[in-house]
């Protein structure tokens, strides 16, 4: 079967912020202490349930495990997921074994976690900062008041996380360390390969979702993301970004179409 690769957040699924000032029709999916903070549209679940009679559906977030599972997705049977930015594969919701052995060997050639937690830690006393998290001792992240913080400081820093091949992003309240072994586009090509899946369709809106393109016959990207497709061949911008999984499901059911010719 053919593949829809898709990461979450302001991809699929939205905070209130997001959503406040659209007319659409949206699902609680997340909370958190009792408080929903994340919505799904509802055609878009439609659309997402009708895509996996007849291929995977797999969600790809940058979300630690917890954080992924505390997103409802009982109304989708989806076998696959990656969380930890391509650092951890769910299969039936329990850890592939076998990609954590790939995973660690790639990470034998990053530096450790501990030492680039460590080059990083001056930045607690920047102005602004808030708090350092861990993403399952996998990478780790800044959460700091965006309009405070002097993100040139990274500059300091970048070169030397270069060295150590690791790499930083940006993502304005939220800046992330991640080691170069870590991508979700490593993760889908490991799962493209073990479902022997010929086509994949793939969306996401930031810098940590271009990996997915590597590994996608297409990839979609919404309007609201700062993402340049035009000098992507297999990159295609969408007008409307609550419109993804619909075209997504237009993109496979053509390939599907052609297949059977």
């Amino acid at each position: 079967m053919n593949i829809f690769a898709s990461d979450l957040d302001q991809t699929l699924i939205y905070s209130h912020r997001w959503i406040k000032d659209t007319k659409k029709e949206f699902i609680a999916i997340e909370k958190k202490e009792d408080k929903v903070i994340s919505y799904i549209l509802s055609d878009t679940l439609k659309e997402i349930k009708s895509i996996i009679t007849n291929n995977y559906f797999i969600p790809i977030t940058t979300r630690t495990l917890s954080q992924y599972r505390r997103i409802n997705l009982d109304d989708l049977f989806t076998p696959y997921a990656v969380v930890a930015n391509g650092g951890i594969i769910l299969i039936n919701d329990e850890i592939d074994l076998e990609w954590e052995k790939v995973v660690k060997n790639n990470l034998a050639k990053c530096t450790s976690y501990e030492t680039m937690l460590k080059k990083a830690s001056f930045l607690e006393n920047e102005k602004g900062f808030i708090k350092f998290g861990s993403a399952d001792n996998l990478f780790f992240y800044m959460i700091a008041e965006e309009d405070i913080f002097n993100k040139n400081v990274l500059n300091l820093i970048k070169g030397d996380f270069k060295k150590n091949n690791w790499r930083i992003f940006d993502q304005g309240r939220k800046v992330y360390f991640i080691p170069n072994a870590i991508t979700k586009g490593r993760a889908l090509k490991y799962l493209k390969e073990k479902l022997n899946s010929t086509f994949v369709v793939s969306s996401g809106d930031s810098l940590l979702d271009i990996s997915l393109s590597e590994h996608s016959d297409l990839f979609m990207i919404p309007n609201h993301s700062a993402l340049d497709y035009k000098n992507k061949m297999n990159s295609v911008g969408i007008d409307n970004g609550f419109d993804l999984a619909k075209n997504a499901k237009i993109f496979l059911e053509e390939k599907h179409k052609k297949s059977n010719r």
